[in-house]
């Protein structure tokens, strides 16, 4: 009788160790993933801050500023956002379903507003492919971008203070829009990064040089190049 409660014991205390060891590796690997999703949430969380921080200075006025930096950082923002639900949906299954339809919700008004904005104010000399350094200031931000208005404020402040400042233009972002889909690498573009990895960082560099070498070798329309 003995015997037999001894191979009993050996035998089912074998499957209770290895039972606990499996039970023990199972939540060595939920942790390592929800610790994973938790620093994908707080970067998510650091960058989107980020953005609103780099608005509310804009807000104050110390540099010029367009509608492409608004749509830009609007855009950073909302990506960002959605990575954060995507990382507490992960770290808690079934308690944040309503956060996406909320997100949704949100992100469409204000894809709305940055529409309706872009079509009733539309930038002077929005349709000229380049404007002389001269007439560059703050409010072509939209035409030339915010750097190029920033140089324009500068040397027009040089100017004033009778300084001697070379002549320039700058490239309108008509201009670059006639370029990329006259060439065909608005859409070449907008493929690659559907097909592209976002969290894989050496792809992104890949795809990054990859798009700058297509820019490259295109070639310009013919009126644009004379």
């Amino acid at each position: 009788m003995r015997r037999i409660i001894n191979w009993f014991r050996q035998r089912f205390g074998r499957q209770a160790v290895q039972r606990s060891e499996a039970d023990a590796e199972a939540l060595r690997v939920a942790f390592r993933d929800r610790y994973h999703n938790f620093r994908l949430l707080l970067s998510a969380n650091n960058r989107s801050l980020e953005m609103m921080a780099e608005i509310e200075q804009a807000l104050q006025g110390n540099r010029p500023f367009g509608m492409t930096f608004v749509r830009s950082n609007a855009t950073g923002v909302s990506v960002n956002v959605l990575r954060m639900i995507r990382n507490l949906e992960m770290l808690a299954p079934g308690k944040y379903d309503g956060l996406r339809d909320s997100f949704n919700r949100i992100r469409e008004n204000v894809e709305g507003i940055l529409r309706e904005r872009r079509h009733a104010h539309p930038p002077a000399g929005e349709n000229r492919l380049v404007v002389p350094l001269g007439e560059v200031g703050r409010s072509l931000s939209d035409t030339v971008g915010s750097k190029m208005a920033h140089l324009g404020e500068i040397r027009r402040q040089a100017a004033e203070q009778e300084f001697m400042v070379p002549s320039g233009f700058a490239v309108t972002a008509h201009a670059y829009d006639r370029f990329m889909e006259e060439s065909g690498l608005r859409t070449e573009i907008n493929r690659l990064f559907q097909t592209a990895d976002t969290e894989n960082i050496e792809q992104l560099y890949t795809l990054s040089a990859d798009i700058q070498q297509r820019i490259i070798r295109a070639e310009l329309p013919p009126d644009i190049a004379e």
